[in-house]
């Protein structure tokens, strides 16, 4: 399991971290899920804020379940004791239907 600090140095090696709150949250914990879906978060999960149509419900709704911080393009304002880590530009690309049995993670994609 990646800490979100690791997270944190994917995203600085990038050139995609635009800024965090690091002097305010703890950046040690570790991280067990990413997920853009809140209804999915469990404790532990990194939660994506994503899409034209997001609302800082899900977000809440996110952290009341246990995320352990949030990537957003803009500070969501949830508190200095939450981690938050913002991107420099947030892309929306359309949904393009996939087929189940050729998915693969995104980690297996970029590692060949």
């Amino acid at each position: 399991m990646k800490t979100i600090a690791e997270y944190k140095q994917m995203l600085v090696a990038e050139g995609l971290l635009a800024s965090d709150n690091a002097e305010t949250a703890d950046f040690s914990q570790e991280v067990t899920d990413v997920s853009y879906n809140s209804l999915t978060v469990k404790p532990g999960t990194l939660f994506l804020c994503k899409g034209a149509n997001f609302k800082e419900a899900y977000l809440a709704d996110a952290l009341a379940k246990g995320a352990c911080g949030y990537v957003a393009a803009r500070d969501m304002n949830m508190g200095p004791a939450r981690i938050a880590l913002i991107i420099v530009a947030v892309v929306d690309f359309p949904l393009v239907p996939v087929n189940p049995i050729n998915f693969r993670p995104l980690s297996q994609l970029r590692s060949k």
